[in-house]
């Protein structure tokens, strides 16, 4: 147990050095920005670090262009802005209200929020198993990492795609390790909850509903805590966007400064993935409305490239689609071809679902009358319907697309929801819902010691219920943490299929492997290692060919070594001759591995 807290507390301490470092980064960077907020202090602080984030990503992506990813540009990087978080100390003021001065249900609201936090608290401590991130988004950060530089791995999905976000994972996996690059995904999510509540707290005015927005985003995005996905960092940096834009526009002088910060983060977000380009439309449309001079748009949309233009430019330059592999059917095909992206789409559409049941009071919100007098409230129902009309015609329903939209969404359902609750404030709640029916003379009696022992009963059964959501998923997350090397290599052993196979192959010199159905392994195999669903590896062109012709195209590919997880790909072995043609090396827990014959 002891090893664990320790195993905990050192990665918590280095989430903090650079949470430290983006602050200084973002403050001094994005001064002019910052320094409007100087009453707002939580809201302050987390835009800084937001802010910062998006420097430290720009600045590993210059690293990685110029051939200087390394330990000592990272470090340096960190300790420069650990250095000015320092020497901004004194503007670090983070004033959080009594207890004792909240109100029962603000009380109970907070409780709810924090069990829904602890949830999430030791869900990055598992050693890397979830399927993207082992598919891509690691092994992409890992050849970048142990080349130094930016290199296009066409063995790996989605080899053009734009990486801000995996850069981080990088810098994680060089300094520290694959639980530092859960992290650093989690603290977008962290860091999202931060500025919803705060958002929320400004557009209402109320920690109830402030706090049910921010629920609503943990309990949508639970099961996004545990890898190092991108969706939340996008998330991240399109609620930052969306909230400098808003102030932007409440704004009673026209800020420069705001726009810039909207746009540069906006940047960030289309850098890190594709999809992010869909909310570009409407941030220059909220631009244009407040403000169509040629100055502001002259320095906007610069500041938009920035962090971006190196991703587009390099596809448009390297395979004529600055979009690839989705701009295919319009600027054409390299990597892929039409039956990949028919096969994407696909599984797209495979995935739809029904807009999940907590944001469905969002759409109460445009009848309230009182909320189209409101500046702010008319920009974020604009934002939330943009978005789910896009991302609905988009993905046919694909909730995890959703999810960088999801912090405004949560924000307009929390104020459905308070709508649908009715007044939730403390006097108010308990009069006309606990003690509904109750004749005037019957209330007598109902002092406020009653009152206050009636709180204390339920705010301790609220205990209760909230630790028996929140306890289970600690436990089991609780019991993934591997410490040791002997901890993680039984955990990955049971979570990785084909893990013994795969580290033996990695101990071979000179292995050049293909595989069928290990794309959740490929973090953890010899690479370069080839066999996909899309792009030149595709299964669906080696699956049919008989034993010696998959040889000899393998072989022709330079090649060596095939893989075969049999309970998924059973025809493989099944081939006539396959035994004439290749060679078994090792055989473990259904995954066996095949040295191909020399002929």
């Amino acid at each position: 147990m002891i090893a664990k807290l320790v195993f905990i507390g050192v990665h918590f301490a280095g989430l903090l050095v650079f949470v430290m470092a983006c602050f200084g980064l973002g403050m001094i960077v994005f001064r002019r920005v910052i320094d409007a907020l100087r009453s707002e202090h939580w809201l302050r602080f987390g835009l800084t670090v937001t802010f910062g984030l998006g420097v430290v990503i720009l600045a590993l992506q210059l690293f990685a262009i110029m051939g200087v990813l390394t330990v000592k540009e990272v470090i340096t990087l960190i300790t420069v802005g650990c250095f000015f978080a320092i020497v901004q100390w004194r503007q670090i003021s983070l004033p959080c209200p009594s207890w004792r001065s909240l109100l029962f249900w603000e009380k109970i609201a907070l409780l709810m929020l924090t069990a829904a936090l602890l949830r999430t608290l030791l869900a990055p401590f598992h050693p890397s198993s979830v399927f993207d991130e082992v598919m891509y988004h690691l092994p992409h950060a890992l050849r970048w990492k142990e080349a130094g530089r930016l290199t296009v791995n066409m063995w790996l999905r989605y080899p053009w795609f734009p990486f801000n976000y995996e850069l981080l994972y990088s810098a994680a996996l060089l300094i520290y390790d694959d639980i530092f690059a859960h992290l650093l995904h989690a603290l977008a999510g962290w860091l999202c909850v931060l500025l919803i509540f705060q958002v929320c707290l400004k557009f209402t005015t109320d920690r109830v509903l402030a706090s049910i927005a921010a629920v609503i985003w943990l309990v949508l995005t639970a099961e996004e805590f545990d890898g190092a996905y991108i969706d939340m960092g996008v998330a991240l940096f399109v609620l930052g966007a969306a909230v400098a834009m808003w102030l932007w526009w409440e704004s009673e002088q026209t800020q420069f400064a705001w726009i810039i910060g909207s746009f540069f983060l906006l940047g960030v977000a289309a850098g890190a993935k594709y999809q992010a380009l869909t909310f570009i439309p409407i941030f220059v449309g909220a631009m244009l409305v407040r403000d169509r001079r040629l100055r502001v748009i002259g320095l906007a949309l610069p500041v938009l490239m920035i962090p971006c233009l190196y991703w587009y430019a390099r596809n448009a330059l390297m395979t004529g689609d600055p979009f690839d592999p989705l701009g295919g059917p319009l600027f054409g095909f390299s990597d892929w071809n039409i039956g990949d992206y028919q096969y994407q789409i696909r599984d797209l559409h495979s995935h739809a679902a029904r807009l999940p049941w907590l944001l469905w009071p969002a759409f109460i919100v445009p009848m309230l009358s009182e909320v189209w007098r409101s500046k702010r409230w008319r920009l974020a129902m604009g934002f939330g319907g943009y978005s789910i009309l896009v991302w609905y015609v988009m993905t046919g329903g694909y909730v995890r697309y959703l999810i960088p939209a999801l912090p405004v969404l949560s924000v307009i359902a929390a104020r459905g929801w308070g709508w649908l609750l009715g007044t939730v404030r403390d006097d108010l709640f308990c009069d006309r819902l606990i003690f509904a029916g109750m004749n005037a003379r019957s209330q007598l009696f109902l002092n406020d010691e009653w009152k206050s022992r009636f709180h204390r009963m339920m705010f301790f059964l609220c205990i209760i219920v909230f630790a028996g959501i929140s306890l289970p998923s600690m436990r089991t997350s609780w019991r993934e943490i591997a410490v040791t090397k002997a901890e993680r290599e039984a955990y990955l052993s049971s979570h990785i299929p084909g893990y013994n196979v795969l580290t033996y192959l990695k101990r071979l010199p000179d292995v050049h492997a293909y595989q069928f159905g290990l794309e959740d392994a490929i973090y953890y195999a010899p690479q370069p290692i080839w066999g996909d669903w899309f792009g030149p590896g595709r299964y669906r062109d080696f699956c049919n060919l008989s034993a010696q012709r998959l040889a000899y195209n393998l072989t022709e590919m330079g090649l060596n070594t095939l893989i075969v997880h049999h309970a998924r790909w059973p025809m493989i072995t099944a081939k006539p001759e396959f035994s004439k043609y290749f060679e078994l090396i090792i055989e473990n827990q259904g995954v066996s591995a095949y040295r191909i014959k020399a002929r």
